[in-house]
C-alpha cells in the first residue's frame, strides 16, 4: 500500500504516523510546506512544477495535474488538519481521499480571530468531498459531522494511540516530591490562567507543593507575571518546551497533570498521564470527558473555575492511595483502549476500508 500524507512534517502526529506506517511496510510519503527528515520516510516539499515541457501551462492548470499526479500514484491520500491545499472534487476523485480534522480548523478556538468565509467554505468541501473521515473520539465526530453537514456513514474512529513502552510508570511511586505538572500550550484555549490562579489555594492546604509547566506560547510572559503578582513564585518551575521522547522523563517526578483546557478534540496527554500511572485533573469539554473517565482515571471539573481546579488537585495530592488506584486503573484504560500499536492498526484498516468502499461505489 502507498500512503500520502498531506501535512506539516514538523507535526509529532505526522511524524509518528508516518514513521508507524513505514514500520509496517507500507510505501509512506509526507507532502508538506515545512520538510523535515522523518525516518524510513519519503518527506517532499510541496512543490507545483514550474512551466516547461512537460507542464506548458499556467500555474492553476500545472498545480491541478501535480494534484491528481499525487492521487494517482498514492492508494490513499490523506490530509491532517483542514488545510486548503487546492484540491476539488474532480481531483479527489483521482484517487483515494481520507481527511483527519484536528480541532482547531473544526471548532474555533477561544481568543482566535475567525477564520475567513472562503476558507471555512473551503474545509466544509473537502470533508464532504473525502472517501472517509477519520476522528479521535465520539464527541469530536460529531462536530465534525456537525461542522459539514455530512452524515455519519463515512466516518471512521480512530484514536490517537500511546506507546506504553515509552509512557511507563516510574519506578517508585508516589514520588518524594508533591509535583503538579503542565505540559499543554501556553494559550487562551489552554486554560493556563486558571491553573495559575488555583496555585494559592492548593498551597494553603498543601504548602509544600510544586508546579512544573512544560511548554511555550504567546500567553508565556504574561503566566509568569501573573504568578510574580500572586506571589507563587518559589512553587513554580518553568521547564520550557520538551521533546516528545523526554516527557516521560520529566514526567516521572508528577504525582497529578493538571489539563485546564477550556476546549479539546481528543487530548493526547491525558491518556500519556494515565499510562504513566499519574492521575489527572481536567476540565470537563470535548474530547477530554473520553480520555478522562471522571472518578476513575482523574477528576473533571468545570472549566474555568480555579476553585474547583484547586479543590480536586489538593484531594489527590492529600488522598495518594485514591490518586495510585486512578493511575494504575488508567494503565490499564489505555493498555486496552488506546494502545499505540492498536490505533495504527485502526487506521491502516481504515485505509483499506475507505479503498475498498470507493471502489464498490465505481462499480456499483
Amino acid at each position: 500500500m502507498r500512503v500520502c500524507i498531506l501535512g506539516d512534517a514538523r507535526s509529532v502526529h505526522v511524524q509518528r504516523i508516518s514513521r508507524g506506517l513505514a514500520g509496517r511496510g507500507i510505501e509512506a510519503t509526507v507532502i508538506t510546506h515545512h520538510p523535515l527528515p522523518i525516518e524510513n520516510v519519503n518527506v517532499q516539499k510541496h512543490a507545483v512544477p514550474k512551466a516547461g515541457l512537460r507542464y506548458a501551462t499556467r500555474w492553476a492548470k500545472r498545480h491541478e495535474r501535480y494534484l491528481k499526479r499525487i492521487m494517482r500514484e498514492h492508494d490513499v491520500v490523506q490530509i491532517h488538519f483542514l488545510h486548503d491545499w487546492g484540491l476539488t472534487p474532480e481531483i479527489a476523485a483521482e484517487g483515494c481521499l481520507v481527511v483527519t480534522p484536528w480541532g482547531s480548523d473544526i471548532q474555533l478556538p477561544p481568543g482566535v480571530p475567525p477564520p475567513p468565509p472562503d476558507l471555512v467554505r473551503k474545509r466544509v468541501a473537502l470533508v464532504r468531498m473525502s472517501d472517509a473521515i477519520i476522528a479521535t473520539c465520539k464527541t469530536f465526530a460529531e462536530r465534525i459531522v456537525a461542522f459539514a453537514g455530512t452524515g455519519t456513514h463515512k466516518v471512521r474512529i480512530v484514536p490517537k494511540g500511546v506507546d506504553t513502552s515509552l509512557f511507563t510508570p516510574a519506578s517508585s511511586w508516589p514520588p518524594e516530591e508533591q509535583i503538579v505538572g503542565y505540559f499543554k500550550g501556553f494559550r487562551l484555549v489552554n486554560g493556563l490562567r486558571y491553573l495559575l490562579e488555583a496555585i494559592p489555594s492548593v498551597l494553603q492546604s498543601c504548602p509544600d507543593a510544586k508546579f512544573e509547566f512544560v511548554g511555550d506560547g504567546p500567553l508565556r510572559n504574561e503566566s509568569h507575571k501573573l504568578v510574580e503578582e500572586l506571589q507563587v513564585t518559589n512553587a513554580v518551575r518553568w521547564l520550557g518546551p520538551q521533546r516528545h521522547e523526554h516527557m516521560p522523563t520529566v514526567m516521572s517526578r508528577w504525582s497529578v497533570v493538571a489539563i485546564p483546557s477550556l476546549a479539546e478534540a481528543f487530548c493526547i496527554g491525558a491518556l500519556e498521564a494515565s499510562a504513566m500511572e499519574i492521575p489527572v485533573v481536567a476540565s470537563q469539554v470535548g474530547g477530554l470527558t473520553e480520555t478522562v473517565r471522571d472518578g476513575l482515571t482523574g477528576i473533571l471539573v468545570p472549566p474555568a473555575d480555579p476553585w474547583h481546579l484547586a479543590g480536586a488537585i489538593i484531594e489527590l495530592i492529600k488522598d495518594r492511595e485514591r490518586g495510585r488506584l486512578m493511575g494504575r486503573i488508567g494503565r490499564r484504560v489505555v493498555q486496552e483502549e488506546y494502545e499505540w500499536s492498536d490505533s495504527l492498526d485502526s487506521l491502516i484498516e481504515s485505509y483499506k476500508w475507505a479503498v475498498a468502499s470507493k471502489t464498490a461505489a465505481a462499480v456499483g
